[in-house]
């Protein structure tokens, strides 16, 4: 089990640190039928299959994306954490595009080294003394490798493409490269080059089809494996962006309809599921321990309390705009004292009294001593996004009865003493409070960027609680649609090192 395991560790690893060959692995990686022969091997494997989603998710894809957008200031003496981005002065050589870019490809290397090799375990099982049920189990490993591949390709078409239109979706190059096998090389004449936006997209969702064949574990709260429910939440998402309403909200209807969750609704219950990883609405979170590190770096840099270690001295890199604050309804939003609190805070010489971003203050029981280390369990798929897809689904099919009654429904379950009989006039004015609602509920999780990209507004920087503890530079930073940095440049190390990349940078860089 320990050589399985290292071998999977050592392939991602040396895929992060290669600089463009997605499939490019150490000289002595173990050929297909090497690396995996028992179905002990292919049971170790699968560690490796759901490890990377620690860092998947939870991680700087997410608190990137937010604090470039309109939702965060940075304090006035923020160190320039993500300030290059921040300030929308980012280029190709910025370490947290080739972190992205490299990490997500050594993730894909590793599930196409897994998936190759359990195809391999069941084609030849019998003479490898593979039993019908452990072949099962073996097309079970090979479904939640299709799911984390998935999973990936998102996100590389989410930051480094264009939001899906299908006007334009065949443009050459618009998408990202699609390895699908393992096949190392250093033939650099080799290396796969981008793609276009609807392949990428075609293939996301053909994984999720690998992926509902082999996955028939039935949905439960807080899963740590992926289940039917998860490849629905998934494919809704992923229809969700592709405009494909009616498909959106047919999978989102049958997780909301067909699964064992309920949206919290209660002070306890939506605090329990930040700070404590469970809630009745999790569709799937990630497993994790004290030992754990992956998931702190939203909470370090909202609240980053280096003084009493306790949360009550925060020192955050960034604020939540007065903007995003006015969003809510701060004395009847359960959310509101969850997700912010109220602190004395200090920039420079000045103090002031702010509201600091709460969200991510990470689970008690993931430290490792009393002082915060901001870790929590990443939330992949939450029954509240699904209740959003439903209305913005709603909204664009012009089905306003169905837009309204599942804000409603969502905003009963958040919001003490709400009408579930509200109206909102127009479909133009309720369009704008399913979006208002969408920031409030997923804020620091990372959607933000890709939502603006796919609705084609504006990036307004919100209005600075205090203009005093705010960096002024970058308080008023306005960007318009097509802007070319509401998309990551391709990583330098890649164009310079891939020769099908020539001419593929994406435009501005």
């Amino acid at each position: 089990m320990k050589k399985i395991i290292y071998i999977a560790l050592s392939l991602v690893m040396a895929l992060g640190v290669t600089s463009c060959n997605m499939e490019f692995f150490p000289y002595d990686s173990l050929e297909i039928g090497e690396g995996m022969k028992t179905y002990q091997d292919a049971l170790s494997y699968r560690v490796s299959i759901y490890s990377p989603l620690k860092s998947f998710v939870g991680s700087l894809r997410e608190t990137v994306e937010d604090t470039r957008s309109d939702l965060f200031n940075a304090k006035a003496d923020f160190g320039n954490y993500y300030g290059r981005w921040h300030s929308w002065q980012n280029d190709m050589t910025d370490s947290e595009s080739s972190s992205v870019w490299f990490g997500d490809y050594a993730i894909i290397g590793n599930v196409n080294f897994a998936i190759d090799s359990y195809t391999y375990l069941i084609n030849n099982a019998e003479t490898l003394g593979i039993t019908e049920e452990q072949v099962k189990m073996i097309e079970l490993y090979r479904g939640e490798a299709h799911m984390v591949r998935a999973m990936a390709f998102l996100d590389l078409a989410t930051k480094f493409c264009k939001a899906y239109d299908e006007s334009t979706a065949d443009e050459p190059a618009s998408g990202v490269p699609l390895p699908t096998t393992y096949a190392p090389t250093s033939d650099a004449s080799s290396y796969p080059g981008r793609t276009t936006l609807i392949e990428t997209y075609t293939q996301i969702l053909d994984d999720i089809s690998e992926a509902e064949l082999a996955i028939d574990v039935p949905g439960k709260q807080n899963s740590a494996y992926f289940t039917k429910d998860a490849v629905l939440a998934l494919r809704a998402r992923v229809y969700l962006y592709m405009g494909a309403w009616d498909l959106a909200m047919e999978d989102a209807l049958a997780v909301i309809n067909g699964g064992p969750y309920a949206l919290a609704n209660t002070p306890e219950t939506i605090k329990l599921m930040w700070d404590g990883d469970t809630s009745t609405e999790n569709i799937m979170r990630v497993s994790k321990n004290d030992k754990d590190t992956g998931g702190a770096t939203g909470g370090y840099y909202y609240i980053n309390d280096q003084d009493k270690g306790d949360g009550t001295t925060p020192n955050p890199q960034y604020l939540p705009t007065k903007t995003l604050l006015n969003l809510y309804d701060k004395t009847n939003d359960m959310r509101y004292p969850v997700y912010f609190e109220s602190h004395n805070v200090k920039a420079g010489y000045d103090r002031a009294e702010m509201v600091v971003f709460y969200k991510f203050k990470g689970n008690p029981s993931l430290r490792t001593d009393a002082r915060w280390n901001y870790v929590h369990m990443g939330k992949p798929f939450r029954l509240a996004e699904l209740y959003l897809i439903m209305a913005e689904c709603g909204v664009e099919l012009e089905d306003e009865d169905i837009a309204t009654f599942y804000l409603n429904e969502l905003r009963k379950a958040r919001i003490t003493g709400f009408d579930t009989k509200k109206t909102y006039g127009s479909l133009d004015a309720l369009r704008e409070e399913i979006r208002n609602e969408r920031v409030k509920e997923l804020v620091g999780e990372g959607f933000r960027m890709h939502d603006l990209k796919r609705w084609g507004l504006a990036m307004n920087r919100g209005v600075s609680q205090n203009p005093s503890m705010t960096h002024s530079t970058y308080d008023n930073i306005t960007k318009q649609p097509g802007d070319f940095r509401f998309l990551w440049p391709i990583p330098k190390a890649e164009m310079d090192a891939n020769p099908q990349f020539k001419g593929q940078q994406n435009d501005g860089f």
